[in-house]
């Protein structure tokens, strides 16, 4: 459990990449807040799992939470680092 006790902000975590990289974390032990545009992931994408990023990694035994944020407006970057 490389990232234990250590809070991890994933950006485009919907799906995709960032999606990926926020279930990896989590399976090393990280609180991971996962952060996108939208909640569900892009339809029609590359995700064999099914639900939100925050269900499956909730299923899995790990801890996550949705924050809502366009990384390209300021205001929503501040919002999701505090």
């Amino acid at each position: 459990m490389r990232l234990e006790n250590k809070v991890a902000v994933i950006t485009g975590a919907s799906s995709g990449l960032g999606r990926k990289i926020a279930q990896f974390y989590a399976r090393e032990g990280a609180k991971v807040i996962v952060s996108d545009i939208r909640e569900e992931p892009l339809p029609g994408g590359f995700d064999d799992d099914v639900g939100t990023t925050v269900d499956t990694i909730s299923n899995s035994g790990g801890t996550a939470s949705f924050v809502m944020a366009d990384v390209t407006k300021q205001a929503d970057v501040a919002a999701l680092v505090s």
